[in-house]
């Protein structure tokens, strides 16, 4: 099965969420994967989530992070060292084919197998697992088949189906700073930063603390490379994005995912 490969340098966060939509509404047949990062830091928000209930928005502002919504659910993502990805294919494409779940568990055999190469052990939580929706971070609990490593998790990912297209997005850790996340997102009442930081840092790992090892963003997408065509039987040729994509992603950036009335309207 062809694929589709971009491997993208960092974009801001309204371009980078306009991108992934503009390439689901491409509808191209075969799937694609976009592994990129963020210009600085930006923390992107679930589809569903009440900024006013979850972030600290005056926080953000003070520490230059940016702050976007994301298409797909889930809880807040600190994009500050990590790898994103992204793969959008037709529903009924074998890569990824079946209910939610069953097309949850596809992808993740995909990071599992690239993180595997790396030299850790990685694992998927059960299917009966199901995340705390009060949860303001995406990293405080895994949901089904999402990617751990000694219980810990390490990649969240959520997923979104539109037009008869399917795209998932993913956060693989490259680093964490538990504290700057207590800094960025409104905590429990009656919950220091300290205390629940360290909740957090319990809850979540990142791949330095998972290898022993500083890791980089090129090293890091080229072991998924590797697990997507090992265990999606894909054969990925690497591509850059159509001039049709980028017109539509320019669009969307600006009557979308650039505009307070959607990042902040709920």
């Amino acid at each position: 099965m062809k694929g589709r490969l971009l491997i993208m340098g960092p974009l801001d966060g309204p371009t980078n969420m306009a991108l992934d939509e503009a390439i689901l509404l491409q509808a191209n047949p075969s799937p694609a994967l976009r592994l990129y990062s963020w210009s600085g830091p930006w923390l992107s928000i679930g589809y569903s989530q009440v900024v006013q209930k979850d972030v600290d928005v005056a926080a953000c502002q003070r520490l230059g992070i940016g702050l976007v919504r994301r298409p797909t659910g889930g809880g807040a993502i600190l994009h500050h060292a990590e790898l994103t990805y992204c793969l959008v294919a037709p529903e009924d494409h074998d890569s990824v084919k079946g209910s939610i779940l069953e097309s949850y568990c596809k992808v993740s055999r995909g990071l599992v197998a690239g993180l595997t190469s790396l030299g850790i052990n990685p694992e998927m939580a059960p299917a009966d697992c199901r995340n705390n929706r009060s949860s303001s971070s995406c990293f405080l609990s895994p949901s089904a088949y999402e990617v751990a490593v000694g219980g810990r998790k390490l990649a969240g990912s959520a997923q979104w189906r539109r037009r008869g297209m399917l795209l998932q997005h993913g956060s693989v850790l490259l680093d964490l700073d538990p504290a700057l996340y207590a800094e960025v997102l409104k905590l429990p009442p009656g919950e220091d930063r300290d205390t629940w930081a360290g909740g957090f840092a319990r809850r979540a790992v990142c791949l330095k603390e998972a290898l022993g090892r500083s890791i980089g963003f090129e090293e890091a997408a080229d072991a998924i490379v590797r697990g997507y065509k090992e265990a999606l039987r894909l054969e990925l040729q690497e591509e850059g994005v159509t001039e049709q994509e980028w017109e539509t992603a320019d669009a969307l950036r600006s009557e979308k995912y650039g505009s307070p009335g959607w990042n902040l309207a709920r």
